[in-house]
């Protein structure tokens, strides 16, 4: 099973769906050329972006808020989702 199988496998709704968060490490720049990436799992079943609070409450870690950039151009993310 390859890198895309299991992101959707992992991911669609399904009634045996044991997914019901997703930590995602959002890269938003620059734009890589890779041969695999996670899908908008979004479109996959209904998800809700959590807050930043619950986000911290969840890991029970300090995590920095919004869009980190790093000194090479490397602009990402952290997010939480949920399935509702």
């Amino acid at each position: 099973m390859g890198g895309a199988s299991l992101y959707h496998e992992t991911l669609k709704p399904s009634p045996e769906a044991q997914v019901d968060r997703v930590l995602v490490t959002r890269i938003t720049a620059p734009v890589y050329d890779c041969d695999t990436v996670m899908p908008e799992f979004k479109a996959e079943g209904k998800w809700k972006q959590e807050s930043h609070q619950t986000l911290v409450e969840w890991v029970e870690s300090d995590i920095p808020a919004g869009v980190q950039k790093q000194k090479d151009g490397t602009e990402y993310e952290f997010q939480l989702w949920t399935r509702q």
